[in-house]
């Protein structure tokens, strides 16, 4: 009778691994297959299997297969849509409709790293600390999945969002989320191109010497911040009202520059996780 048992354990082993996959299978041809929208993103696919919260996600709300389409020539966006998971968070309790984020499955932190993101460098301006001016500029410098963005635009429908993500998947998850979530695409610029993997420093320093309502500047790109403190001009810094974000310093030389760029944001009052002044 043990050696019954014991033979019978792969048995229902397989079987449940089979009947789970089915369902799985079933759910995700279920949402795909419901509406026109599912069906072209079905096709979009070609084959590639997803997970069923991520086609839920995917035939939620129209304008996705539009972002897909943009993506149709790089040759691992459909490879990054496999290996996406979606999150939910309730973005501090701000409305945003669906609140539910695609991530990338091999970012184990993803959701961490939203949470952070929005507990550490939006919590200002999500408590009204400070207030974006009308028609404001944000500036966000490594846009990752779009959640500091989305929620400026639901808190500021009338700003303007410039964000700067290098990385593609990164990108491509984040111009999917914004749609997810209704964010108000036409004030968000994404660049620079999806192409390039380095954050355009230089770029972004123009941009934010350009512009003379900035509210509201959040570094988050693995370095740069120490560099673009270094080489803003003193007028540029004093019409910065508020700059958040995370210092990376493992990602910079610790020389001279790197010392003189903690001393420009410990006297300009960044707001920067990991800055000790």
């Amino acid at each position: 009778m043990r050696c019954v048992f014991f033979l019978l354990i792969p048995v229902v082993t397989v079987s449940l691994h089979i009947c789970r996959e089915f369902w799985r299978d079933y759910r995700v041809r279920h949402f795909l297959g419901g509406s026109e929208e599912g069906r072209k993103i079905s096709q979009w696919l070609q084959g590639q299997p997803i997970k069923p919260d991520v086609a839920e996600a995917l035939t939620s709300e129209p304008g996705i297969y539009d972002v897909l389409q943009k993506w149709d020539a790089h040759p691992d966006s459909r490879l990054w849509l496999r290996h996406a998971k979606t999150f939910h968070t309730s973005l501090f309790g701000y409305a945003v409709r669906q609140n539910v984020f695609l991530v990338a499955e091999w970012d184990g932190w993803a959701p961490a790293s939203i949470i952070h993101e929005l507990g550490q460098h939006v919590k200002y301006v999500i408590a009204k600390e400070v207030r974006l001016p009308d028609h404001g500029v944000m500036m966000d410098i490594g846009c990752r999945y779009g959640a500091a963005a989305t929620v400026i635009t639901h808190l500021y429908p009338e700003s303007r969002v410039l964000s700067y993500e290098p990385v593609p998947y990164h990108r491509f998850l984040c111009e999917l989320n914004f749609v997810l979530n209704r964010a108000i695409r036409e004030n968000i610029d994404l660049q620079p191109a999806a192409t390039t993997e380095k954050m355009p420093v230089n770029k972004i320093l123009a941009a934010i010497q350009a512009h003379k309502k900035i509210g509201f500047v959040k570094f988050d790109c693995h370095g740069c911040e120490f560099p673009a403190a270094l080489m803003l001009s003193n007028d540029t810094l004093s019409r910065l009202p508020l700059v958040v974000g995370k210092n990376y310093p493992e990602f910079t030389a610790r020389g001279k520059g790197y010392h003189g760029a903690v001393r420009v944001m410990c006297q300009q009052g960044w707001k920067m996780v990991g800055l000790t002044c």
